[in-house]
């Protein structure tokens, strides 16, 4: 008996995928009318380059704005916790220890993101090219610039508000 099971990496490497995104469409497994037979399939490239939707957008608006609260809060504690730790060290070594721990509390949180980015990109590795110009393009996007997209790094002219 064969091995029917379809892996995400065996999809990717076999063109399997873009089954798998017409299944996700809703175009998958219906008997095909005059007009589907005649419709062209859809285009994998257009379907993970679409555009952001009004939907789209007005949730990652209020998921922003859920971040950008929890991020004010937990900036707070962090500055209320390097003012107290900074009270106890000496003036003049204050800079060097508590610049210094905050300096690889820093570090250890890039490295934590850039392994799950890194991760992300191995398991999808047909993306892989596309994932990393968007991660890019993310990175670029100043604090605060969420939703205007990157000051004018974006190519998909897409405004703020």
């Amino acid at each position: 008996m064969q091995n029917t099971n379809v892996t995400r990496r065996n999809a990717i490497r076999t063109g399997g995928l873009a089954a798998l995104v017409a299944g996700l469409m809703g175009t998958a497994g219906t008997a095909p009318t005059s007009a589907a037979a005649e419709a062209p399939a859809p285009d994998l490239v257009a379907v993970l380059c679409a555009e952001p939707t009004p939907v789209a957008d007005a949730e990652f608006s209020e998921w922003v704005a859920v971040w950008t609260e929890e991020h004010a809060d937990v900036k707070h504690k962090y500055d209320a916790a390097h003012d107290a730790l900074a009270a106890f060290v000496p003036a003049d070594r204050r800079f060097e220890l508590v610049g210094k721990l905050s300096d690889l509390a820093g570090d250890l949180a890039a490295l934590s993101v850039s392994r799950d980015r890194e991760l992300l990109f191995r398991h999808l590795p047909g993306l892989a090219p596309m994932l990393r110009l968007v991660w890019e393009h993310a990175a670029m996007t100043r604090l605060g610039d969420e939703l205007g997209c990157g000051g004018g790094h974006c190519q998909d002219g897409v405004e703020g508000p």
